[in-house]
């Protein structure tokens, strides 16, 4: 069995709360962390799909948490 990384975020970004507030959750962003320490993610203000650093990823963030999931 395999382990998938996933990152969850707050933005710094005045919409993240709304997100938060449609989700229910204390999240409103998601990446998969790969294993050179790339996430990727997809957002709007960086133009859809792409992978970026992890240390990018999380200075962009008000708070993060990784996640670790086991995946057949």
């Amino acid at each position: 069995m395999e382990t998938i990384h996933l990152i969850f975020s707050r933005s710094k970004l005045p919409f993240s709360p709304l997100v938060q507030l449609a989700t229910w959750s204390h999240w409103s962003h998601v990446g998969i962390v790969m294993d050179n320490n790339q996430v990727i993610e997809s957002t709007f203000t960086h133009g859809g799909v792409k992978p970026v650093d992890i240390d990018t990823f999380k200075s962009r963030a008000s708070d993060w948490i990784v996640v670790a999931l086991p995946c057949a």
